[in-house]
């Protein structure tokens, strides 16, 4: 699955890294293609989460991106 937004991409390539038996979620910048952070299953609140990278900084649009991202994954999952 990959997702396009305005500013980020959210993908997840073929062979990716599964965590909990579930895939993560790569979320990368449209311009420079830094990683953002990544999506991915915590089994703890049984929910998809995302993990952003320390130095990362988010606009309000950005997080509805990934806020949209997360509600797709969760959906097509199930």
């Amino acid at each position: 699955m990959e997702l396009v937004y305005k500013y980020i991409t959210v993908g997840s390539a073929d062979g990716a890294i599964i965590e909990n038996g579930k895939p993560l979620y790569g979320v990368m910048n449209n311009r420079s293609r830094a990683a953002l952070g990544g999506i991915m299953w915590y089994p703890r609140w049984r929910l998809w989460v995302f993990n952003a990278d320390p130095d990362a900084i988010f606009s309000a649009d950005c997080l509805a991106d990934i806020q949209d991202a997360i509600a797709k994954i969760t959906a097509e999952e199930k």
